[in-house]
C-alpha cells in the first residue's frame, strides 16, 4: 500500500516482486497502470449550526501539492455569554476534500488513522482546538490514486453539539455539523 501519487514506485515494485504482489497506491489499484479510483458519496445535509457557538476548520496551507496530506486543526467556540457547550467529536478530526460548490467528497485521507472519541466542554467565551488529518486521496472515479490539480473545497465533520447537556436537548443525541468549507488548492 502506497500514498497516492506514488504510481512511478509502483513499477519499481513491480520490477522488483512480480505480478504476484497486490499494489495499492491510496484506495486505488494499480496493476500494471494506474486503475480508476473509488467513488466516495455525498456528504449529509447539515444541520443549522446553534447560536452562541462556532467551529472553524483552519489548515496550516490551503496550497496542497498531489498526494499530500491536509494538516491544521478546527477551533471550537462558546461565544455565550451564559451558556457551556459540549462538543462530541473525535480526535482527529477528518477533513474531506469536495467539488467546489457541492457537496459531492473526491478527496480523503487514504492512511491508517489512530484515534479517539473527544468531549469537549466550552465554557461561555473559551476556545479549543482540536487537530485535523485529511488527505488527497483520489475518491471520484477518475484515472489515478491523487486528486489532480486544481481547486477544492475542504470541510471536517465536527459530529454533535449538545447545548442543554453531554446528550443534547431531551436526551436525544445531538445532530451532526460541519465546519464552514475553506477554499484549497491541489498543485503539482
Amino acid at each position: 500500500m502506497l500514498t497516492p501519487g506514488s504510481e512511478a514506485l509502483t513499477q519499481k515494485v513491480r520490477a522488483d516482486f512480480g505480478p504476484s504482489v497486490q499494489i495499492m497506491v491510496g484506495w486505488t489499484v494499480w496493476n500494471g497502470r494506474p486503475g480508476r479510483s473509488a467513488t466516495c458519496g455525498i456528504l449529509a445535509a447539515p444541520a443549522a449550526t446553534p447560536a452562541d457557538y462556532s467551529s472553524v476548520l483552519q489548515l496550516r496551507s490551503r496550497v496542497i501539492k498531489i498526494g499530500a496530506d491536509l494538516t491544521g486543526h478546527v477551533a471550537f467556540h462558546d461565544t455565550s455569554a451564559t451558556q457551556s457547550v459540549r462538543v462530541l467529536t473525535e480526535s482527529p478530526i477528518e477533513v474531506v476534500v469536495t467539488k467546489p460548490g457541492t457537496r459531492r467528497v473526491v478527496g480523503v485521507f487514504t492512511g491508517a488513522i489512530a484515534g479517539t472519541a473527544a468531549a469537549l466542554l466550552l465554557v461561555p467565551g473559551e476556545s479549543q482546538n482540536v487537530a485535523v488529518v485529511g488527505g488527497t486521496g483520489r475518491c471520484d472515479g477518475g484515472i489515478g490514486s491523487a486528486l489532480p490539480p486544481g481547486r477544492y473545497d475542504a470541510v471536517a465533520e465536527v459530529s454533535g453539539v449538545a447545548i442543554d447537556g453531554p446528550d443534547g436537548p431531551g436526551g436525544q443525541p445531538p445532530p451532526t455539523y460541519f465546519t464552514p468549507f475553506v477554499r484549497i488548492q491541489v498543485v503539482r
